[in-house]
């Protein structure tokens, strides 16, 4: 591949726009028979420390000791310090660490390995905030300290990229996303979408940290200037969620029972004449009497009709059991996240999710979900 098309596909797949530098630099990478992902990494910036910019984990705190349990994304986390740096903020406001749930993520598959060591030298202790670091380190003679077990297994690592629409797709809604230091790296048109993808994973009453001098189309400054927070405008345009191909794993032994007579009523009722709460009644009627072909469009009228996240939640519950009757395993595992992204304590979708995942050999993802939902209380 030729150096122009090296930096065009940089530029498309990671949305950073290359200055003369940084196309130097991929250029003698390649020059030595570098791999993809050592391309990546020539024009990725790792510049992080504890506690940058202490403004925003106040913030943190205070939304902590209003709201209590909080998910929190950090995107992207490089080599750890932020993520862990909220787990620290949030252990401090008094809130249970294992009620929350802080999300990692970077594109660096080389970033994240060190993160998950949790093993930084003195570069990472820069902060101006004081009293934090007690409590948090294992007892060390080095000069690199190793943060506590504890810290470490609040914080879940993963590599995605939020230039991507469908990124973090089977995550649910955070409250506190910090995405700092990365949008004045991006071309216009990445910026655009990064924007879009943030307005979809930003749960509804969310803060959104930027980083100085940073700013995205559809969203609005809120709290203290110091913070750098944001909140989503009225009218933000959103990524669409992914679509609902078909989906499945062992459904239910029951979807919930109907009477008789509402069963003969609707029966041949068309979705289209119905209102979403009647369609989401119909098709369990008749799911339940095994008609599932007919049950499927009425369980999908509901899901794209439905006007709350509550009633979405229950729709694509419903739809990924009859998905999953209907053996269309991807397409239930599909109409299961949905659920799940509408409602993170569904604990009948997020059972039946971690059936099938764990079906599928993804035992790693079950378990999360099983361990945050447990940590919820699973309220149904």
């Amino acid at each position: 591949m030729s150096d122009a098309a090296e930096r065009s596909r940089i530029e498309r797949e990671l949305g950073i726009a290359l200055d003369d530098v940084d196309a130097a630099a991929v250029r003698r990478a390649k020059s030595r028979g570098a791999a993809w992902d050592e391309l990546v990494e020539e024009v990725l910036v790792h510049e992080t420390w504890f506690f940058r910019d202490p403004g925003a984990f106040e913030v943190l705190g205070s939304l902590a000791r209003q709201r209590g349990a909080l998910r929190v994304l950090s995107a992207p986390c490089s080599t750890g310090e932020e993520a862990y740096s909220c787990a620290i903020a949030l252990r401090e406001s008094g809130v249970p660490l294992a009620a929350c749930t802080i999300v990692g993520v970077d594109v660096s598959e080389k970033a994240l390995a060190r993160a998950r060591l949790g093993r930084y030298g003195p570069p990472a202790f820069r902060s101006t905030r004081t009293g934090w670091e007690d409590g948090a380190f294992e007892p060390t003679s080095t000069s690199e300290r190793t943060l506590s077990s504890t810290l470490r297994e609040a914080v879940r690592f993963r590599a995605a990229n939020l230039v991507d629409d469908g990124a973090l797709e089977d995550e649910a809604p955070f409250d506190v996303i910090f995405c700092r230091n990365l949008v004045v790296y991006l071309t216009p048109t990445a910026r655009a979408r990064i924007a879009r993808v943030l307005a979809r994973l930003l749960a509804p009453g969310g803060v959104l940290f930027l980083g100085h001098a940073e700013e995205l189309p559809g969203f609005e400054r809120w709290g203290p200037a110091r913070a750098l927070s944001f909140r989503a405008a009225s009218g933000i345009l959103r990524a669409p969620r992914p679509g609902i191909p078909r989906l499945a794993a062992t459904p239910p032994a029951t979807v919930r029972a109907t009477v008789n007579a509402v069963v003969n009523a609707t029966a041949t009722t068309t979705p289209a004449a119905m209102p979403a709460r009647s369609a989401l009644e119909t098709a369990r009627a008749l799911a339940d009497r095994g008609l599932v072909d007919e049950a499927l469009a009425h369980a999908e009228r509901a899901a794209r009709d439905a006007t709350s996240l509550a009633a979405s939640a229950e729709a694509y519950a419903l739809l990924g059991t009859i998905e999953s009757a209907l053996g269309h395993p991807d397409q239930a595992v599909r109409a299961w996240q949905r659920a799940v992204y509408c409602d993170p304590s569904h604990e009948a979708a997020t059972v039946s999710l971690a059936t099938a995942l764990r079906a599928r050999g993804e035992t790693a993802r079950a378990d999360a979900l099983l361990r945050a939902l447990a940590q919820r209380g699973g309220t149904r």
